[in-house]
């Protein structure tokens, strides 16, 4: 089986008594992680290595046979986890230290790391750290998943077909030329990696601040506004192009995350306005790729729209008609243009691009490790500004949305957002919700 190698960490100001409170937090549990991550990774075995560099054919592959293992993280925290997981507050720095650090600016780098944390007051959170150049999101919660079935001791390891690694199974014409672009483009200095995050503006952590719950929205002073919204059971036309009558629950909330963000931030000049998120290529492609597929199989799409049109009266149907006309041209021709998106997402100016990541159908909170569902899921690595993700919500019918933006302006975003929702004016938006 592939190796799992452990590190003990302690955030505990005095780490004399290591003891801790709760049963399913004992050494044994986490013996039970490890081994259950062990025997899931005999499927997922490109998990267990690194990215390498071979310079002999100047190419980029998933080593396999690193003895070092997977990083496996025993942590100690005296962070009350209620505030973590029930708190409308997003302590970036806090949840930062509940997932390993990967390395990732100098190939070699680890495909996966994982840290299980308890907590001194009981409960525990399961952090995952993985190189989106290996896995995508769908591929991630398909591992995720199978661990914790594994942990629970289900007898179904992986529910539906074994997972598949074989790249070949992507019939992209001149694939070999655009992945040496990608790589020319990401590693120009190979084996150092460049560091997109340079040209982003990070939100620093800053002492959470509450405001109230009001229709379903769970809202924060800090850089993360969590809100859930019921999805509707009927759908309106209100002023969308003839074309958007049912648009998905995606293309709805995105579009209302972009206006919002907008008005948040006072945007209304003619300058342009960018939206970037990666779509899903498996059902897109011909010949399509099977949903067991379990590496990267995504493109970058971008929208294009001005200050003016997203903070003009119908803002929200213009964004949502920009956003639905960017996923219908990635439906008839979903490798167009892929040679250049790594570039295009790069040169995209920081204070006018959001970046939205994740799907409504992503469910996070499905996942029990034999404790339970979790209390809160989060992407943590989005905290820069104007970064939105997307999961399915912990209760039935509801969709997560969480985004990042200045503490600054944050009341004002969660202002806007949840009036968006609820007032007659865009009682379009309320309905477009409910496409799951």
């Amino acid at each position: 089986m592939p190796g799992v190698r452990t590190v003990k960490v302690s955030r505990v100001p005095r780490p004399k008594s290591p003891a801790l409170p709760d049963a399913h937090l004992s050494p044994s549990s986490f013996h039970s992680y490890k081994s259950s991550l062990s025997k899931t990774l005999t499927l997922f075995r490109p998990l267990a290595g690194k990215l390498a560099y071979r310079p002999a054919s100047d190419d980029v592959v998933v080593d396999c046979s690193f003895d070092d293992g997977v990083a496996f993280v025993e942590a100690l925290s005296d962070i009350d986890v209620r505030r973590i997981a029930e708190d409308d507050a997003h302590d970036t720095g806090a949840f930062l230290n509940l997932v390993p650090e990967i390395a990732a600016d100098e190939m070699p780098v680890p495909v996966l790391a994982v840290q299980v944390t308890a907590f001194v007051g009981g409960g525990a959170a399961v952090g995952v750290a993985i190189h989106h150049a290996a896995v995508d999101g769908r591929a991630f919660w398909r591992f995720v998943e199978a661990w914790a079935a594994e942990c629970r001791a289900d007898c179904r390891v992986v529910p539906g077909p074994l997972p598949s690694h074989d790249r070949a199974v992507i019939a992209v014409p001149a694939k070999d030329a655009i992945a040496k672009r990608y790589l020319s483009f990401l590693a120009p200095n190979r084996p150092k990696v460049r560091n997109f995050a340079t040209n982003l503006k990070q939100i620093p952590p800053r002492s959470p601040t509450s405001h109230e719950k009001n229709l379903h929205t769970e809202r924060n002073g800090n850089s993360i506004s969590k809100t859930t919204s019921k999805a509707a059971t009927t759908t309106t036309r209100g002023t969308y192009e003839s074309t958007l009558k049912n648009p998905s629950t995606f293309e709805a909330l995105a579009a209302h995350s972009w206006v919002s963000l907008a008005l948040a931030k006072g945007l209304a000049r003619d300058r342009p306005a960018f939206l970037f998120f990666l779509a899903d290529c498996r059902a897109r492609l011909s010949p399509p790729v099977d949903a067991d597929y379990t590496g990267n199989c995504l493109r970058g799409v971008k929208v294009c729209s001005t200050e003016s049109n997203l903070t003009a009266p119908d803002g929200h149907a213009r964004a949502c008609a920009a956003i639905a006309r960017a996923v219908r041209a990635v439906e008839q021709e979903p490798v167009r243009g892929i040679e250049k998106w790594p570039e295009e997402f790069a040169s995209l100016p920081p204070g006018m691009k959001v970046n939205v990541a994740g799907s409504p159908r992503q469910a996070g909170y499905a996942t029990d490790f034999g404790w339970g569902r979790p209390r809160r899921v989060e992407l943590v690595s989005m905290n820069f500004d104007g970064e939105v993700v997307m999961c399915k919500g912990r209760d039935e019918g509801t969709v997560q949305v969480s985004v990042a933006i200045a503490a600054q302006q944050m009341e004002a975003f969660a202002e806007v957002f949840s009036r968006g929702l609820d007032t007659a004016k865009h009682s379009n938006i309320r309905a477009l919700v409910g496409k799951l």
